[in-house]
């Protein structure tokens, strides 16, 4: 969730850079509304968006014998003892402050976004209405700055009824009305309570506001054709203060601003030139910002060799060796399913079965569907420094230490010469709810003393495993 959170604020910060340095300052109000929802909302989604790359590095070198059991078709196997967690207290108690407060916070936030709400509605409510065009007029009693609320516009009722409200100033906030600005303000003020931490969203908050009004004074100009005037108008409200939430108003801060766009033309060909920079702005923060892995691309399989000649086939060897062989094979093997499943033999079937094999002859070997084979120890392995440093990242690696899960900080404790042995395996999609999405490759590492001792059990013991001949297949 914090690798999310920092990607949401710096792909929102980078985006809103982009329109502050470039779109701004040019007259494309209703491309800049449109890029400001679009990035704002693209901010929020794109940290989910999964990608993946195909490589044609190898990303991890399995070990020589874990090949060898790929190829012959055995899968290695681990004996995981799952241990608890060490103590953590001091940490959870950071998590829980931490967690605290940002529920305090956003609670404080959403209670004065309803109260705002609920303010406006109450103000609706307790003053006289009136319908004009596709508006309705709230004439409040005291005096009031003109602004809007969804289809409302609030007006102070004196100068209304004497016939003194400027007509372009109806045409301002009938302007705001017909396009939905309310909305806009609805959403950002809405994402600030959730992330109220992160400061690109208060500036967004102000650069949606200030185009609505470049949108607003855009309308007045198409109808009225006369600017000087309308600067003056608004040079005379400049003074009024407002504090009225989520409205639309029809004085801001940003006077300076506005009379510097009503004078400001952008070309067509300007315009198709700055937005064509939006392609590769959009191309590195897709590749910065999203949920980006690297699958590697599957190895040609290996030419295909011709076998030797068999050698002359023994006659006269007894049968009975044969039909033992197949006895003890059919007890290790489940074929109630659609493909056998085999099961480990133990150390007295699968010594009789060696010593079986051995006596047949090569004519009896090859009618065998199944054959088996003795699993060797796994030849040494030390990570190298850059590699150790990535197993500590517990969103990619879980991490296995002598045949028992432990956190990744666990690796903080050793360093890569104390281990003989490392083993890096996918954790493919059908296998991740059970490890609940917290990681996407399980590392297996054995330390120096651990991979003697099972070295030393392998060879002097080592396991035997039936395995599915391929001239079968």
């Amino acid at each position: 969730m914090i690798t999310y959170l920092l990607k949401v604020t710096l792909c929102s910060g980078c985006l809103l850079l982009f329109y502050r340095l470039v779109l701004e300052r040019e007259k494309m109000f209703r491309f800049n509304r449109f890029y400001l929802l679009g990035t704002l909302m693209l901010s929020l989604v794109l940290p989910w968006v999964p990608l993946e790359i195909l490589v044609a590095q190898n990303l991890f070198t399995p070990p020589p014998a874990a090949v060898a059991l790929a190829e012959q078709g055995i899968q290695a196997r681990y004996t995981v003892a799952l241990i608890s967690e060490p103590d953590l207290s001091q940490s959870f108690q950071w998590s829980w402050l931490v967690g605290t407060l940002y529920v305090l916070v956003s609670g404080g936030l959403l209670f004065r976004f309803s109260r705002n709400i609920i303010r406006l509605v109450q103000s609706i409510r307790t003053h006289e209405v009136r319908g004009l065009e596709k508006m309705k007029l709230v004439l409040v009693n005291e005096p009031t700055l003109p602004h809007s609320f969804l289809n409302y516009v609030f007006l102070s009722k004196g100068t209304f009824l004497q016939g003194t409200l400027e007509r372009e100033i109806l045409d301002h906030e009938r302007a705001h009305v017909r396009q939905l600005h309310t909305l806009d303000i609805l959403l950002i003020e809405f994402l600030k309570v959730i992330f109220w931490f992160n400061p690109a969203f208060y500036l967004y908050r102000n650069a949606i506001a200030l185009n609505h009004e470049f949108l607003a004074d855009e309308a007045v100009i198409d109808a009225c054709r006369d600017v000087p005037t309308y600067q003056y108008l608004l040079l005379q409200k400049a003074t009024y203060v407002s504090d009225q939430p989520f409205t639309s108003q029809f004085n801001y801060s940003f006077t300076k601003k506005r009379f510097v766009m009503m004078n400001r033309q952008t070309s067509h060909r300007r315009s198709l030139l700055i937005k064509g920079t939006l392609v590769p702005l959009l191309a590195v923060i897709f590749f910065a910002f999203s949920d980006l892995t690297l699958a590697q691309i599957a190895p040609p399989p290996p030419p295909v060799e011709k076998a030797p000649p068999p050698p002359p086939i023994e006659r006269g060897t007894s049968s009975d060796a044969v039909k033992e062989y197949n006895a003890l094979v059919d007890k290790y093997i489940d074929r109630s399913k659609k493909r056998d499943f085999i099961q480990e033999p133990s150390k007295v079937d699968g010594d009789r079965m060696e010593t079986l094999l051995a006596a047949m002859t090569q004519e009896q070997k090859v009618s065998l569907d199944y054959t088996i084979h003795k699993i060797k120890p796994l030849f040494r392995a030390t990570p190298t420094e850059a590699e150790y440093e990535k197993y500590k990242n517990p969103q990619v690696y879980g991490v296995w230490i002598d045949e028992k899960k432990v956190p990744n900080t666990a690796l903080d404790k050793y360093k890569p010469t104390d281990f003989s042995q490392v083993f890096v395996s996918k954790v493919y999609p059908n296998a991740q709810p059970k490890t609940g999405y917290k990681y996407k490759y399980q590392l297996d590492l054995m330390t120096n003393a651990h991979y003697e001792k099972y070295r030393k059990e392998t060879l002097e013991n080592p396991k035997k495993y039936i395995v599915l001949k391929k001239d079968r297949f």
